[in-house]
């Protein structure tokens, strides 16, 4: 018989993937800084890139239950974290070559 899927389930790897992201977004942003090629201000970056690896982390953990419990079998699995990555990586990739005018920091 198939459980359903709860909020304990999940509540876990929230905990970590959020601040993980967080901390990920902090390191990227500082070596932006230092090589000068932040182009937006510093709390700004570090918002958007920590909700977009928060996002990308909670969706494995979500695919990840569904296919311990059985909900979908492993090809939709992978091919769950396969679009994930890349639409993070699409993103991510047209952050970095768009036009923004650079702030300067204080």
């Amino acid at each position: 018989m198939i459980m359903p899927l709860n909020w304990m389930d999940i509540l876990p790897a929230f905990a970590i993937v959020w601040p993980i992201g967080l901390i990920a977004a902090l390191v990227e942003a500082l070596l932006a800084r230092r090589k000068g090629s932040l182009r937006a201000s510093f709390l700004y970056f570090v918002l958007l890139r920590s909700l977009q690896f928060g996002t990308l982390f909670s969706i494995f953990g979500i695919a990840q239950a569904l296919n311990r419990r059985g909900f979908i079998p492993d090809e939709m699995y992978f091919l769950i974290m396969f679009l994930a990555v890349l639409s993070s990586l699409s993103s991510a990739w047209l952050v970095g070559i768009s036009k923004l005018p650079k702030i300067s920091q204080p």
